[in-house]
This record gives structure tokens, C-alpha cells and sequence, in this order.
């Protein structure tokens, strides 16, 4: 059976339970992740003793043992988590039995069966009436008497010790199914000391020299494993999760902070004063600045960020139009015109030379708008070189506006942060056009029949790894091929 076939057949026994279950297999373990809703509360020792019990009936080939977590519907983490055994179904064992064994455990005679009776076929009845009993009704089972000192003594089951829980902060996040790949298989126990075989020789007239030969031969050899390389692994994870969940929260930070600027600035239609247009001004240029820095990579906030960076534009934009409102200058009015004296000429004005002011409340905007399109563009790569050239061209246009910003500006801190910023990207975005040029230039050597043989290979539904590992056999004979091999590979695996 596989992942989803176990988990429908789970599902279906716990549907009473109101939970949902999903199920991950790593070799010979199974991961079983329970979750509840916040106002369900579920009793997972009973959880745990239902799933072993259905686990142990499904035909599930190769799987030895199982981890089950509890978790409540939101959280990241399981609030519980225990493992278990698969017991699989034991072999029959060859059962000495005498003539009157009918008549101690009061079985009824199969009209089928003559005086004497096979001891295959009791065995194999024997063992069926005592599972059947054991599965509807355990809680009700009779208490056998104590056998003679000269039969075999049946020893309680000895259960292999189970490992130490794992740390809550050690498991990671069980939305994308990332349990953790551990060999730890223990083998089943399939020899008479198990519970079945217990029941099944419990009849007084057992022979006690075969038995102990079955037991000696029916126990297979115990597997060793190393706790070193597990331990090696449970800290490799712990790290890598340490690291995801440090990035993110610092993410998360930048984030949180923008946003607490940005709520702490009014509408910019209710500031008249230049200097409170400027500040605010100041304070959302710092808040883009901590929003650009947020990476868009997975787990990252980035979308969020985005749609906050668009925002403040917007407003950024509203206080640009009250700065140059404010600043357009207003003609006297009432102001009397000079009365010429008589033979007195009057003096004409010379206009003195002024140098026009250089409008910085739009080029900050300006170029934080061009700085989103380029960002914009860019995304879903590969793409074509028109499209990283587009990119480029945009970063380059940003820089100019701003570099036109004097120092003079009160918020010339940011826009001078922002400068490196953006130069950092003209640098990634030309390094990513000059390849894709040399993409372009090997692809247009490869034949026609090479492309076909690769448009076919990609209808067929071939996954990328494959289908890179193909084609790069495919266009690694061509001249400067070598370099931007996976490059040429994942373009086209996108375009055909």
C-alpha cells in the first residue's frame, strides 16, 4: 500500500475521532501526523492504541515501526508525538497435539474432521478462535490455569525499548512533510514469546523439546545500528530548522517595524507644514529601505513586503504634490505700482540670474518606482535577454534620478543607502544578462532535430532533474556550452 491508500484506510477508521490524517513513509517507518481542531480534544493514548491496531491489519509490506504526532490545526509544530511497533501476522508453528485436546478446551468436533485429527488443520483453528477472540473481545478474555512444571513455560513478551522522544524544537515543520530521515527499524517479534504465540500455547499438553526447537529457529537475528550517525542527523536538522525559523523571524522584524512607521505617519492631505511633509517623507523613504531588504526566497515574507513597499508609495506620492504645491511661489496682491516722478526716468529691473531649483520631492519616487518594475520583471526566471536588459535599464535610471538628489536633502541618508542598494542589483541583473546572451548564442547552434528530440522528452511529462540531466548530454559538445550548461537546460525546459 502506499502513502495515500494508508491514510484513506486511517481516515476511515477515525472519522469518529474528528481528525485528519496524513500519512509520510521514510524506508521502513511511517509518519503519521494527526491533526485536531482548537475546540476538539482527543485522547491520544487511545489515538495512538487505534492507529496500531489499523496499521497492524492493512497489508503493509516492509514497515516495521511508526511515529504518530498530534497537532492542533495552525500550529507549526506537534503538540505530542510517540512511536510505535508493527507487529506483523506470525508464522504458524508445528503444535504436538494429544487425543484429548478436544475435550479441555471444549471445541466442538468439526462434522468434517474423523477420530483422529490432523495437526495442521487444529493448529491453524486453533490460532484463528484465538485472534478472533483476542480482536472483539480482549477486555473479556479468560484467565488460563497455570500448565504443569513439565511443560514449556511461555515467558512474557519482552518489548524493545523504545527511544527517547524527540525535542519539540528538533522536529520541524509538518506542513511540507519534512519528518525526519531516520533509519531507525527494529525487527518484529516473531518468535513464541510473542503475544499470539502466548495464547496459542497455552494448552497443557504441549510438547516441550519441539517448541523450544521452533523458538530457536523461528527467531530471526536482531539488526544493530549505530546511535552516532542519528545523532549526527538530529543536528544537522536542528540547525538547517534553527537557521529557517532565525531568517525568518529577522524577515518578519523588518517587516513589523515598516509597518509601525508607516502607521505612525497621518494622512498626508492633514500636514500643511513643509517641515512635517518632509519628515514623514524621510520616515517612509527608511520604511521602503527595511522593505527592500526582505530576499525572495521560500518562507520569506516577500509578497507582504511588496504589497506594503506599493502602498507607501502611494503615499510618498500624495506628499511629492503637497511639497510642490507648497513651494510654487504666490504673486503679491494689493501691491501699488510706483508712481514715476516727472523728469525723472525710471530705472528698468534687471533679473538678477538664478539657477532653477532642482526638484527632489519627485525623484526619489520616481526612482523607487522604477526600482519595483525592474524587481517585478524579473521574476519566474529564466527569461529571455530582452527582458534582463529591460531590468538593467531600469536599475540604471533609478540610480541617475537619485544620484540627482543633493546632500543638502533632509532624507538624503536613505537615498543614499538606497543607491547601494540598487547598485548591488544593476550588478546581479547585468551579470544575469551577459549569461543569458551566451545562452541565446548556444542555442541558436543546437540542430533541429536535437530541439525536437528535447520538446518531445518535455510532452512526455519528464521531470526537470531528468530531463536537465538529458539535455546536457545533449549540448555539452557544443563549443562554449560548458559553462552555462544547466543555464541553457532549465531555459529550455521553461520555453519548450
Amino acid at each position: 500500500m502506499d502513502e495515500t491508500e494508508i491514510a484513506k484506510a486511517l481516515q476511515t477508521d477515525l472519522n469518529f475521532y474528528k481528525v485528519k490524517i496524513q500519512v509520510k513513509r521514510k524506508g521502513s517507518q511511517l509518519h503519521v501526523l494527526t491533526t485536531r481542531a482548537q475546540d476538539n480534544d482527543v485522547d491520544y493514548s487511545l489515538l495512538m492504541e487505534l492507529v496500531q491496531k489499523s496499521l497492524e491489519k492493512l497489508p503493509i509490506q516492509n514497515a516495521d515501526d511508526f511515529i504518530i504526532y498530534g497537532r492542533v490545526a495552525g500550529a507549526k509544530q506537534p503538540e505530542w508525538q510517540q512511536r510505535g511497533e508493527i507487529r506483523p501476522a506470525l508464522p504458524l508453528i508445528e503444535l504436538d497435539i494429544d487425543d484429548d485436546l478436544d475435550r479441555e478446551l471444549s471445541l466442538k468436533e468439526p462434522p468434517a474432521v474423523k477420530d483422529k485429527l490432523d495437526e495442521e488443520s487444529l493448529t491453524s483453528e486453533l490460532s484463528e478462535i484465538t485472534a478472533e477472540t483476542e480482536f472483539f473481545d480482549r477486555s473479556t478474555e479468560k484467565e488460563t490455569t497455570q500448565p504443569p512444571s513439565d511443560i514449556l513455560e511461555v515467558s512474557e513478551p519482552t518489548v524493545p525499548a523504545k527511544p527517547a522522544k524527540l525535542a519539540k524544537d528538533s522536529v520541524p515543520i509538518l506542513d511540507s512533510y519534512d519528518y525526519p530521515d531516520l533509519d531507525l527499524q527494529n525487527d518484529p517479534d516473531l518468535s513464541v514469546n510473542s503475544n499470539h504465540s502466548q495464547n496459542n500455547n497455552q494448552n497443557p499438553n504441549l510438547n516441550a523439546k519441539k517448541s523450544s526447537k521452533e523458538e530457536s529457529s523461528s527467531q530471526p537475528p536482531k539488526k544493530k545500528f549505530s546511535a552516532i550517525p542519528i545523532a549526527i542527523l538530529i543536528a544537522i536538522l536542528a540547525a538547517g530548522g534553527g537557521w529557517f525559523l532565525w531568517d525568518r523571524s529577522n524577515q518578519e522584524q523588518k517587516l513589523t517595524e515598516a509597518k509601525e512607521i508607516t502607521s505612525k505617519i497621518p494622512d498626508p492631505n492633514q500636514l500643511s507644514k513643509k517641515e512635517a511633509l518632509n519628515d514623514a517623507k524621510s520616515q517612509l523613504s527608511a520604511a521602503i529601505a527595511k522593505l527592500e531588504e526582505i530576499p525572495e526566497r521560500p518562507g520569506s515574507p516577500y509578497e507582504e513586503a511588496q504589497a506594503e513597499i506599493g502602498q507607501i508609495q502611494d503615499k510618498l506620492k500624495a506628499i511629492d504634490k503637497k511639497l510642490a504645491s507648497a513651494t510654487k511661489p504666490t504673486p503679491a496682491l494689493g501691491k501699488p505700482k510706483p508712481t514715476p516722478t516727472p523728469g525723472k526716468a525710471t530705472p528698468t529691473p534687471t533679473a538678477s540670474p538664478t539657477s532653477a531649483p532642482v526638484k527632489t520631492d519627485t525623484l526619489e519616487a520616481d526612482a523607487m518606482k522604477l526600482g519595483h518594475e525592474a524587481s517585478v520583471i524579473v521574476q519566474n526566471a529564466p527569461h529571455k535577454s530582452e527582458v534582463w536588459k529591460s531590468a538593467q535599464t531600469k536599475w540604471q535610471e533609478a540610480i541617475a534620478l537619485l544620484e540627482k538628489i543633493p546632500k543638502e536633502a533632509p532624507n538624503y541618508a536613505a537615498v543614499e543607502k538606497r543607491i547601494g542598494l540598487y547598485k548591488q542589483n544593476l550588478a546581479q541583473i547585468t551579470g544575469q544578462f551577459q549569461k543569458q546572451v551566451k545562452v541565446e548564442g548556444v542555442i541558436s547552434q543546437i540542430s533541429a532535430a536535437t530541439q525536437a528530440e528535447l520538446k518531445q522528452l518535455k510532452t512526455k511529462g519528464t521531470q526537470k532533474p531528468e530531463f536537465i540531466t538529458t539535455c546536457g548530454d545533449r549540448v555539452r559538445p557544443i563549443p562554449n556550452a560548458a559553462e552555462v550548461e544547466t543555464a541553457i537546460c532549465e531555459y529550455l525546459f521553461k520555453s519548450l
